[in-house]
């Protein structure tokens, strides 16, 4: 059975039931000219005294609701507080200046650059560089111990340097820092890959750098008593040498 369209009063054909438009542009334009009733109310602002509307969703604020934002900040400006000026004088500058204030706390500074500069006088102190011993200037709150990026390269540099070694490590720091060229003593240098390192207190646990040396073979056995004792016996009486110790 066709019915017709409620829009274009043209006949066509349900599709479901209780349908009243042949298309959705016939709903749609149905839909615009149909004058819908409002559902809210009209409230009077009370600050510029004009009538506007409200939706019903906004019932609870239609007593303190107003018809824009610079109305509600008027109303917020007349429900202020009086102001009071004073004359108060910088603790920085010493100069002048007149201050508004409702109530809190007076201001004592002129403006914020003042106020950074006392900030700045009262977090700084006097502390002396661990490696040159001159006194420099830094805040209350950082950690500081050198007075320059120099001063902290040589304290680390000669920390690496002193700083005592594995024993397995020995060898290798001393060529890693390029000081396995010469012996000390006789100062061969033909073929370094012989050359070994010397403990002076004859103690192998104590590798510091103090205590290291670089000997050739023939002085690092000269250096060590026990293995001249052991070979003099093979040598005549009249090729003894004086060694000193």
């Amino acid at each position: 059975m066709e019915h017709i369209c409620f829009e274009c009063k043209k006949e066509f054909k349900k599709s479901w039931k209780n349908q009243k438009f042949c298309n959705n542009l016939c709903y749609y334009k149905y839909r615009k000219g149909l004058k819908l009733p409002k559902k809210g109310t009209n409230l009077i602002c009370p600050t510029c005294n004009k009538e506007f509307y409200v939706m019903q969703s906004r019932k609870i604020q239609y007593k303190i609701i107003h018809c824009s934002k610079e109305c509600y900040w008027k109303a917020l400006r007349q429900n202020e507080r009086p102001t009071k000026t004073t004359s108060l004088t910088c603790k920085n500058c010493n100069k002048i200046f007149t201050y508004e204030y409702r109530s809190g706390p007076k201001r004592n500074f002129c403006s914020r650059k003042c106020q950074r500069q006392i900030q700045f006088r009262t977090s700084r102190q006097i502390s002396i560089c661990d490696t040159c011993n001159k006194e420099f200037e830094c805040s209350k709150y950082s950690v500081r111990k050198y007075c320059s990026d120099i001063c902290r390269t040589k304290s680390h540099d000669t920390k690496k340097r002193l700083a005592p070694m594995s024993k397995n490590g020995v060898r290798r720091a001393f060529i890693r820092r390029g000081l396995i060229t010469h012996c000390h003593e006789c100062g061969y240098k033909d073929h370094p890959e012989i050359l070994g390192i010397h403990h002076k207190d004859e103690d192998r646990t104590n590798n510091s750098f103090d205590n290291l040396i670089v000997l050739c073979p023939n002085c690092h056995s000269i250096r060590h008593i026990r293995h001249v004792n052991h070979c003099c016996h093979y040598l005549p009486a009249s090729s003894h040498l004086s060694v000193s110790l």
